[in-house]
């Protein structure tokens, strides 16, 4: 799974979701239309998709790219832990269930260190826009980035 963002500096881009294979074919591809895409995370036990809608609502997707579900939290970020679907917002970070319902909630707390001083160690809340990444793996030895979860 991954978004497109509509950008005026790149002809023919729209705002879409895709989903393709391992070799390259498109399973999925879905028209957002004027909605904001600026997440995505899928769920590797049942193949669906969360998107975030920059600070407005995240869409759930099924498999095949159908809308499933809304849940209206304004979220900023996403990542799939294998506990469930974390998400930030501007006031909080949050873990949802598999109904996308909140089971868990935390003050975001922000810490004065710069954005750039270790960009390898922390979350990568401004990665490139994939889903499907192993939190469990992911935090091994690595520190949460400041300002946008728990310390």
């Amino acid at each position: 799974w991954f978004i497109e963002r509509d950008h005026p500096d790149r002809a023919r881009s729209s705002n879409r979701l895709w989903k393709l294979d391992a070799d390259g074919t498109v399973l999925v591809d879905r028209d957002l239309k004027e909605q904001d895409p600026f997440a995505v995370e899928c769920d590797p036990q049942t193949g669906e998709a969360w998107v975030a809608m920059y600070g407005s609502e995240l869409l759930r997707f099924s498999a095949d790219g159908e809308p499933i579900g809304r849940v209206e939290l304004k979220p900023y970020n996403l990542a799939m832990g294998s506990d469930g679907l974390w998400v930030t917002t501007e006031e909080a970070l949050l873990k949802l269930d598999d109904a996308g319902q909140i089971a868990a909630k935390g003050k975001r707390q922000l810490v004065a260190e710069p954005f750039l001083a270790e960009p390898l160690a922390y979350l990568p809340i401004d990665r490139i826009h994939t889903g499907c990444l192993n939190m469990d793996q992911y935090f091994v030895g690595r520190r949460f980035r400041p300002g946008h979860f728990l310390t």
